[in-house]
């Protein structure tokens, strides 16, 4: 009997390695990590994901993910390819906090990019269907971020990045241009932001 035992302890660390070395070479995979968070995003919002250079991870107590030249396609009647392009994302990412109280994703910049949002005379527009699931979930948007604010992310920075949106003829094209802004979640929920650009050509100041 204690033969049998050790015998089956052995075995399951066995598998415990066995499983921890693939886990490893797969987190270590940057390429296949890259393939599995386009997909994601792409089933996610029923949108085209690209991240167009390579996945950076720096494993640590505080895990660094990098990404350049990431973008999102646009809505289908849409004439251009992207609604949303970011030329530089990183996420600093507090692995022991999801045993705490602190935020999962410490700090997030984004550098460089753009989001355009667009609605056409067909009263169609290219943000409602995001996160929207095919068959039985049509027409409900996915309550992807549901919860604290503050309980997954600390502090984020934009720099030198543009939103705009454009409707039919008739809308005028309003276009927000970020130079840097920098953010602090606080226990509410409520962010701190302090920023600087340009709203329609126009000196803005947070």
């Amino acid at each position: 009997m204690k033969r049998l035992l050790i015998l089956g302890l052995s075995v399951l660390l066995t598998v415990m390695l066995g499983i921890a070395v693939v886990l490893t070479w797969l987190l270590n995979d940057e390429a296949w990590l890259r393939e599995r968070a386009e997909s994601f995003v792409t089933e996610l919002t029923g949108r085209t994901f690209r991240i167009g250079a390579a996945l950076e991870i720096d494993f640590a107590k505080i895990t660094v993910v990098e990404a350049r030249g990431l973008s999102l396609g646009d809505a289908q009647w849409s004439d251009v390819d992207e609604m949303a392009r970011l030329d530089r994302l990183r996420v600093e990412v507090d692995l022991p906090a999801l045993f705490s109280d602190r935020p999962l994703i410490r700090h997030a910049l984004i550098e460089g990019g753009s989001l355009k949002l667009r609605a056409n005379d067909q009263a169609q527009d290219n943000w409602s269907d995001l996160f929207v699931r095919n068959g039985a979930d049509e027409g409900r948007p996915r309550e992807a971020f549901a919860g604290d604010l503050s309980a997954w992310l600390g502090e984020f920075e934009i720099r030198r990045f543009t939103f705009s949106r454009e409707g039919p003829a008739r809308v005028p094209l309003n276009t927000l241009a970020v130079d840097t802004l920098e953010a602090v979640v606080v226990d509410s929920g409520q962010m701190e932001v302090l920023a600087s650009g340009s709203l329609n050509g126009q000196p803005l100041f947070l």
